[in-house]
């Protein structure tokens, strides 16, 4: 029987260093896990089937601290520590910035680029 819930996360999650891109650690949650799919992977951990394939801006970071039970930092974090966000905000007036920040955490932003 089909539920219509989204899989579960897969079960092997790397560590996300501090220096550590949130792309690059999503390539390895791939890549640990086996999956055929990039864009299965994707929904797995963004609920979107290309949120996880975004190398430069983020999307979705809500569902992705959701799925994967808060095991990596929070969204804001994520975004400004794992993603080139984290340079180019401190160009923009703050009320910008955090209508960027708030779009990338709660869904995408895809004007962004």
């Amino acid at each position: 029987m089909h539920t219509g819930r989204l899989p579960l996360p897969p079960p092997n999650l790397p560590i996300l260093y501090p220096e550590e891109t949130l792309y690059s650690w999503c390539a390895q949650v791939h890549a640990w896990n086996g999956n055929p799919s990039v864009l299965n992977t994707s929904k797995q951990l963004f609920g979107s089937p290309y949120s996880g394939l975004l190398h430069d801006f983020p999307a979705n970071l809500k569902v992705l601290h959701e799925k994967t039970f808060g095991l990596l930092p929070d969204s804001i974090d994520l975004a400004l520590n794992h993603t080139l966000l984290g340079y180019y905000l401190p160009f923009h007036e703050k009320t910008a910035s955090f209508k960027i920040l708030k779009g990338v955490i709660n869904g995408s932003v895809p004007q962004l680029k």
